[in-house]
């Protein structure tokens, strides 16, 4: 790698200005949260960023990375209760350079994509966690999309989660999946409250945001800064199909960059119900347990039409853990105490989003859960 440019520094009391001004070429970032192979980084920086005892701010940073031209600007305040703000603008440029200007080695699935038109925009993080829990954290994006695709890329068309195709599962085993397949089970089939388990479980607001909901990743945010960790995500219904469908199950900036750009394609061209549906066709609901149909089988003996209410919110409760919940079930041979919390809490969304009444809800609540024995069987 070669670097050219210049880096000052002045100090003014406590106060400390850095300030760049250069390119980088040939450097290469290797580590597997970015991707399973080096990806190469040449671009130009021009910054300036004051550190003082108690805040962090960046005057400016202009990073240009082939047609992508990053412009960011805020400012954190160091010690506790953390506060800050950023501000992240992506000049408009044509859509098929800015693909471009992602690194062959992130693309992954997204080669032979095609499209016409520019795209840019604005996003502002705020966080203020002295705010009451909840809303701690804001996330505000404005989008100037323009692109228009006139062809899909070849090894994730969305277009083929439709009809019937071949599925790799996260266990590694293959299937085939779709409409004609005697594992599926449409979604017209389903009593509301099944599905609305799910939604209520995963995606509250599912049916209304485009296939990214900031509300959710700001609060999964909080909850991170809060927690201090980086354990939660705010994947939706579509990000996690997507994920399941043509990608890897790596958490890696390779993996999201794809996803982005996929949930976007699923979004424009397939319904809300079908997006559904094939999600509740291929999700995990237990150990290599796949899809409502088994899943509901396995469980219960029945028939996902048959399910109730309770059972719905059981089904819907695994898909966070479906291994750790399976496990402790079988270790209790009933429902355990942690995994009973974990359906109320799916209970108490479900009649929040108005998927059950009050009366329902209730109801689903005394009700108990009866497991197959096979469910309950343990492995040898």
């Amino acid at each position: 790698a070669s670097a050219t440019g210049e880096l000052s520094l002045r100090r003014a009391n406590v106060t400390v200005q850095f300030a760049i001004d250069g390119a980088v070429t040939g450097l290469f970032l290797d580590h597997k949260t970015i991707a399973p192979r080096p990806v190469p980084v040449d671009g130009t920086l021009d910054a300036s960023l004051t550190v003082s005892p108690t805040a962090v701010a960046v005057d400016h940073a202009n990073l240009t990375i082939g047609a992508a031209a990053w412009t960011a600007s805020g400012w954190l305040r160091r010690g506790s209760p953390i506060s800050g703000q950023l501000d992240l603008k992506l000049a408009p440029a044509s859509c098929m350079s800015l693909v471009h200007s992602i690194p062959v080695e992130l693309r992954g699935p997204l080669d032979g994509i095609a499209m016409t038109g520019t795209f840019g925009g604005h996003a502002r993080l705020s966080i203020d966690l002295a705010a009451p829990q909840g809303d701690g954290v804001e996330l505000d994006t404005q989008l100037a999309n323009g692109c228009i695709v006139t062809a899909e890329p070849p090894a994730a068309d969305v277009m083929t989660l439709v009809g019937v195709s071949d599925h790799t599962f996260p266990d590694g085993s293959h299937g085939r999946v779709g409409p004609e397949e005697p594992t599926w089970f449409a979604l017209r089939r389903l009593r509301s409250y099944v599905w609305g388990a799910f939604v209520s479980a995963e995606d509250g607001r599912f049916f209304s945001h485009p296939g990214f909901d900031t509300v959710q990743i700001a609060r999964s945010f909080e909850i991170d800064l809060r927690d201090g960790r980086l354990a939660r995500g705010g994947s939706t219904i579509s990000q996690q199909l997507i994920k399941n469908s043509f990608l890897t199950q790596r958490r890696s900036l390779d993996r999201k960059v794809q996803e982005a750009l996929l949930t976007w394609r699923l979004e424009a061209r397939l319904e809300k119900e079908t997006i559904l549906e094939r999600y509740l066709n291929i999700i995990e609901l237990g150990p290599h347990m796949f899809g409502i149909r088994a899943a509901a089988a396995y469980w219960f003996g029945k028939s996902p039409r048959e399910l109730t209410v309770h059972e719905a919110a059981f089904l819907a409760a695994l898909t966070s853990e479906p291994t750790t919940m399976t496990r402790r079930i079988r270790r209790a041979g009933t429902l355990d105490a942690d995994s009973a919390a974990r359906v109320d809490i799916i209970l108490r969304a479900m009649r929040r989003d108005g998927v059950i009444s009050t009366e329902e809800f209730n109801a689903a609540r005394a009700q108990p859960l009866w497991f197959s024995a096979a469910a309950l069987r343990r492995e040898t």
